[in-house]
């Protein structure tokens, strides 16, 4: 809050802001009341001290003010309204031309031309959303009791829609276990490798059978040959 001392001339224009009083204490003793003039500027409250000679002068010329802007608001509404009657005129003499008007369009044009134009309360020249929803409601109920009618639209069901954080998330953990898995067979040894083969194709006949079971002595260069011949086979 700024503080600005001025003296306020003889002839008084309109000023913007209020006038309020304040007191000033020092110590245990106070003093005032003094007077101030306060009004809004670029978000901020400006202050500018009042002498008590020009005290009722910056309250008239604050009201004065307060005046000038109801006589601009009123004014602008009336405007408002003048023009959108003038609008309104100028759809009504469309409408004519391609067919008879409504009975309260021409109540409201003899209530403007006894009146003059700066009237409010024109008729809409659309009905509400919910009247013509509810409207168009009861037409479909008299339809489909008078000439029931297969329905042939067909509302395409509503998908989930996964997030895209999931999404990322989850594509994050596919890749890491693929990895994890390569890394597993990559260190898988022949034994190993011929185990799982037996596991993974136990439910697809015929499986291969070995005539004799693996002795521990059995080198891995056997094992791979021995792996090799009999997939081959299969």
């Amino acid at each position: 809050m700024t503080n600005q001392a001025t003296q306020h001339p003889q002839t008084q224009q309109p000023l913007r802001g209020w006038v309020g009083e304040y007191f000033v204490r020092s110590g245990t003793h106070r003093f005032g009341p003094y007077f101030a003039r306060y009004w809004k500027e670029n978000g901020k409250t400006r202050k500018q001290y009042i002498k008590s000679a020009d005290l009722e002068k910056v309250r008239a010329a604050c009201q004065a003010y307060r005046e000038i802007r109801k006589a601009g608001t009123r004014i602008r509404g009336e405007f408002n309204i003048q023009s959108g009657n003038l609008k309104w005129l100028h759809r009504m003499n469309k409408r004519l031309d391609k067919g008879p008007l409504r009975d309260e369009d021409w109540a409201f044009m003899h209530v403007m031309k006894r009146n003059g134009f700066n009237i409010s309360g024109r008729p809409l020249l659309r009905q509400p959303k919910a009247t013509r929803s509810s409207e168009r409601s009861r037409i479909d109920a008299t339809a489909s009791y008078r000439d029931p009618i297969p329905n042939t639209q067909h509302r395409t069901p509503k998908a989930l829609m996964v997030p895209s954080v999931t999404k990322r998330v989850m594509n994050k953990f596919q890749k890491t276990v693929a990895r994890i898995n390569d890394e597993r067979l990559s260190k898988e040894t022949t034994r190993d490798k011929w185990k799982r083969w037996r596991s993974e194709n136990e439910s697809r006949p015929p499986a291969p059978v070995l005539p004799i079971d693996l002795p521990d002595w059995l080198s891995e260069d056997d094992l791979q040959h021995l792996v090799k011949t009999w997939g081959d086979k299969s």
